[in-house]
């Protein structure tokens, strides 16, 4: 998501560098989003690019086109941006505009952006001043519209499960649909030569649709491809297809009926992009970086060149004064950010496998290396690190948590392992749990080790003897669980698509459960520090609770992030945020302490009716950085109260009744009042079905003799009995009278 101006906690700085998903060429020079760094480099030797400049912009960048001396970006939630690349070595951001969902894909034609805004639909923008672009028109299919683009007065959509749509955009206010031609997959993106169109349709693999009739689109031939067709690029009678997991894909389409494939070259990392200039395609190739490939011979692409970027930061650390990060698909990088604005790479090590997590441990790094196990590196020379021993787990180590001369491993679903470090060239194992799940995190408090599992919540180890670990507790509260942090006797688990759950466990075999908050996003981690914690929240970012009150936590603070809020690491005031794709960033910390503001609602039901009157009554509550602490007070204007948010209340006697509600919240009151109406209805009309029975006279007279209370409506002046007069007229109510 865009990060945007929030008051609490306070950014500090962003090494907002990850995968390369977008590119454009332009004569020269390749412009490239890495995360969210807008990238730029010279291309004059295809087989050496060399970065030109960079520009920190506020998401991650999903689409880039390149129009004279402005860039234009497709940036997620952070919406369009345009960039001067006037000098391509300094370029910077001229405009954000925000869109109404996500910005995945973009088309320039003239002085027109039409941008593919997802859930937000099809956006057009004038950018003839590409400072300050405007809104011109819209148009919201049904289904999420993924990828633009357009051929005269006509934009084509690639819609997901919808297909291919066709849009009459020659008055830009009134943009309208005129032709849909559904595909057997799910279009992702599209683009357009003369009067053919290629989609590329995901598990459906490419499809060729003849455009000469735009009002009727006909499906002219396909061609399946081994994984998910993500990106087409035609140059002449040759398609250059991005298969999302198989790489590229040259294909001869001179005869559109009959695709034939030419060659297939697999990347190193995952495809998302291609763009082709002189014989050469330029690939987005996600965690790799941008990938070359000569294509001068369609049939027979050859490996030209590459230009790194980082990938996905997943964990941080720390190292003396230096940050350690640890990417997936590279290992770790040691940086000195001493300078906020100008983060130094000072050295890094490169894995045989993904790092899931870098630790310092004296001047060496233990890595959690996934299906490669515990992996040691001497960094005494942080420009220079290198490992020195290993040993490598049964399972996919995910976390480390080094105490004295042992490592607590989370070895995912081969439990806990337990290593000796005693001789850091040959670690050995020296026990082990096997939880029945998949364990991903560890946390330590004396001669207990806590686990959390992601199918079975949270384990308890009694690791007194470390080579003989075992259970003595659990707690299983249900979802998901991801991570935790110990606060003894408090553990702190985050459960995905449920949020937080605060646990006692100070009683092994019987942790119960304190409070809960339930996350706007997906929560995938936690730190806690004195009354707060910190929550990564995915797509929303950072969440800040104040948790004084363990049995009420709520929300006081946030920021939401470029990319998705993965990881969360303290270091004094300052809360580091792994950002996945997005690189991280790092906020100032003291208190949020943001004001408590709500409103209060009542709902009544009915509000008009007949003796005896049964009425529901209903309070609600929205809030923003207030405790879930509120207390309720119902006067129902009769004499009876009650303190439930959600009360039943029978009116026994005709008459209007004034009812209020007060919602008090840190000493703060809301208050709503309304009427409620009670009529007499039949008298003795016991049954309310608007007509006397025998069986109603009968027990009216009981009413009258005393040997029944006054009910039914037949007290009619409310006195209290039922007098003879009263029953009279319930009896000529029965005669029709």
């Amino acid at each position: 998501m865009a990060s945007g101006a929030q008051s609490c906690p306070d950014l500090e700085g962003r090494w907002s560098y990850g995968p390369v998903h977008a590119c454009a060429v332009e004569a020269h020079t390749v412009f490239f989003g890495s995360g969210a760094i807008f990238s730029t480099a010279d291309i004059t030797d295809p087989a050496d690019p060399v970065l030109l400049g960079e520009a920190l912009v506020p998401g991650l960048i999903r689409d880039v086109t390149a129009q004279g001396s402005t860039a234009f970006a497709a940036s997620d939630a952070a919406g369009l941006l345009a960039i001067d690349v006037s000098d391509p070595s300094a370029p910077s951001l001229l405009s954000t505009t925000p869109t109404f969902d996500k910005a995945l894909g973009l088309a320039v034609s003239g002085d027109t952006a039409c941008v593919a805004d997802a859930l937000g639909g099809l956006l057009l923008y004038d950018v003839s001043d590409p400072a300050s672009p405007a809104l011109l028109g819209s148009y919201f299919p049904d289904d999420e519209v993924l990828d633009v683009a357009v051929t005269g007065i006509y934009v084509v959509l690639a819609a997901g499960t919808t297909g291919l749509i066709v849009v009459d955009v020659s008055d830009p206010a009134d943009p309208s649909p005129i032709a849909i031609l559904d595909t057997p997959g799910w279009a992702r993106r599209v683009a357009i030569e003369g009067t053919t169109a290629y989609v590329a349709d995901y598990f459906g693999g490419l499809r060729i649709v003849d455009l000469s009739s735009p009002t009727n689109p006909v499906n002219a031939g396909s061609l399946t491809v081994p994984g998910l067709a993500f990106d087409p690029q035609p140059e002449g009678n040759t398609l250059f297809l991005v298969d999302m997991i198989f790489g590229l894909r040259a294909i001869d389409v001179s005869n559109p009926s009959s695709p034939a494939e030419l060659s297939a070259f697999e990347t190193p990392g995952a495809a998302w992009d291609v763009a082709v200039v002189q014989g050469h395609a330029y690939v987005a190739a996600d965690e790799t970086g941008l990938f070359v490939v000569d294509v001068n011979d369609p049939s027979v692409p050859i490996e030209a060149g590459l230009l790194p970027t980082p990938g996905p930061t997943v964990h941080l650390g720390f190292f003396g004064n230096d940050v350690l990060v640890s990417d997936p698909s590279l290992g770790f990088r040691i940086l000195d950010l001493s300078v906020p604005d100008d983060p130094l790479l000072v050295g890094s090590w490169e894995a045989p496998g993904p790092a899931w997590g870098a630790v310092p441990y004296g001047d060496h790094v233990l890595v959690a290396g996934g299906r490669e196990g515990l992996r040691v590196v001497d960094a005494s020379d942080p420009s220079a690190p290198v490992e020195v021993g290993f040993y490598d787990t049964p399972g996919d180590a995910l976390e480390i948590v080094a105490a004295g001369s042992l490592a607590y491993v989370a070895d995912a679903d081969k439990g806990l392992r337990i290593i000796d470090l005693t001789v850091l060239e040959s670690p050995e194992e020296i026990g082990s749990y096997d939880s029945s799940g998949f364990t991903l995190s560890v946390a330590l408090h004396g001669e207990r080790a806590y686990l959390a599992d992601q199918q079975n919540g949270l384990a308890i180890l009694d690791v007194s003897d470390p080579a003989f670990p075992v259970n003595i507790g659990s707690f299983v509260p249900g979802g998901t669980i991801l991570n935790l942090w110990l606060e003894y006797p408090l553990v702190y688990l985050v459960d995905g698509a449920e949020g937080l759950i605060v646990a006692d466990v100070s009683d092994p075999e019987g942790a119960q459960t304190l409070g809960t908050w339930e996350t706007s996003a997906y929560a995938y981690d936690v730190a806690v520090s004195g009354d707060f914690a910190f929550i990564a929240d995915g797509a929303d970012g950072l969440a800040v609770l104040n948790v004084s009150d363990p049995s009420f936590p709520w929300k006081v603070g946030a920021y939401d992030t470029p990319g998705d809020a993965q990881r969360i690491v303290l270091d004094g005031n300052t809360v580091y945020v792994c950002d996945d794709a997005a690189g991280f960033s790092w906020y100032a910390f003291d208190a949020c302490d943001l004001p408590c503001t709500f409103d209060c609602s009542a709902e009544v039901f009915p509000a008009l009716g007949d003796v005896p009157l049964d009425v529901a009554f209903s309070a609600s509550v929205a809030s923003t950085n207030c405790p879930p602490s509120e207390t309720f007070a119902w006067d129902f204007g009769d004499g009876a109260t009650s303190e439930d948010a959600w009360a039943q209340h029978t009116y026994e006697s005709a008459g209007t009744f004034t009812w209020s509600l007060t919602v008090t919240l840190l000493g703060e009151t809301c208050t709503r009042t309304g009427q409620i109406t009670v009529e007499h209805g039949v008298p003795g009309d016991c049954d309310r079905n608007g007509a006397i029975s025998i069986g109603e006279i009968q027990k009216t007279i009981n009413m009258f003799l005393g040997s029944e209370p006054p009910d039914c409506g037949a007290d009619q002046n409310a006195d209290g009995s039922v007098s003879i007069g009263e029953v009279q007229q319930v009896i000529n109510l029965f005669l029709g009278g």
